[in-house]
């Protein structure tokens, strides 16, 4: 047995989770090996099928047509196919989040917005069963594979919500809420925070990692520049109906990581 493949495997029996390439295998008809090769980040890479379009790179798929447009925005992420599927688990197949779970009261909500393939609410949902979970994202392979994949019972029941427009869905209220590797993304993430907070109770805990883009080479396609501009008023409005607890500042570079904030 390989080294890895042990370390691998003990990691999962220690865990007790579920290995993280049985539920895309299962999805998509592919070995642990493809799924692993699939799920892995190469600059300049050109996805076979499944992964995603056939022959084109990430920024090709951006770039061949105008994303001038919400709309157009959302598309992408479509346009995208299964790739995010198996980037993203592949991604956070050993990261945990207990954090989350000590901030996340019994029969507690916990927005987990962005989600993708809902890395945090599937972990959490690994270990209890006492919380609801609600789920926003674009429509897409990675939203949809999230709800298969937690629609199996006894897992917790999830509200989901699809973001179709430049509106932010009306959102039930949370105690915790998740907000990762999203806000570069979306068109006005300064709506989205307002929205957040305005579902967070009081005393609820919301976890965030705006990403500190670089005005000269912003690292991808879809960091986008409106979000940018907008990312000191973000800032400004958490400052203003928060408390800042944990993380680092998020002026550091690459804008310091995830930050946890308590609300007044």
């Amino acid at each position: 047995m390989k080294v890895a493949s042990a370390i691998s495997m003990a990691r999962q029996v220690l865990r007790l989770d579920p290995p993280w390439w049985k539920d895309v295998i299962a999805c998509y008809g592919v070995t642990q090996e493809e799924a692993r090769r699939l799920g892995q980040r190469a600059n300049g890479r050109r996805p076979d099928f499944p992964a995603g379009p056939k022959g084109r790179t990430y920024e090709e798929v951006w770039a061949s047509r105008p994303r001038d447009t919400v709309a157009d925005i959302i598309a992408f992420y479509g346009e995208l196919g299964s790739w995010p599927v198996f980037r993203q688990v592949y991604r956070h197949r050993f990261r945990a989040w207990p954090e989350v779970a000590r901030a996340l009261p019994s029969g507690g909500f916990v927005l987990e917005y962005g989600c993708g393939v809902a890395p945090v609410t599937w972990w959490l949902a690994q270990r209890r069963r006492d919380f609801h979970p609600v789920l926003v994202d674009v429509p897409g392979q990675a939203f949809a594979f999230a709800l298969r994949r937690l629609g199996k019972p006894p897992l917790p029941v999830v509200m989901a919500m699809a973001v179709t427009d430049d509106q932010v869905p009306p959102l039930p209220p949370c105690d915790v809420a998740v907000v990762l590797e999203t806000l570069e993304h979306v068109p006005s993430p300064l709506a989205v925070m307002r929205a957040i907070l305005e579902a967070l109770k009081p005393g609820g805990v919301l976890f965030e990692d705006f990403y500190k883009h670089s005005d000269d080479a912003p690292p991808s396609p879809a960091d986008l520049p409106s979000a940018r501009r907008e990312r000191p008023d973000v800032y400004d409005l958490l400052v203003q109906r928060c408390d800042w607890v944990g993380g680092r500042h998020w002026q550091e570079a690459e804008g310091g990581g995830t930050r946890r904030w308590r609300k007044r």
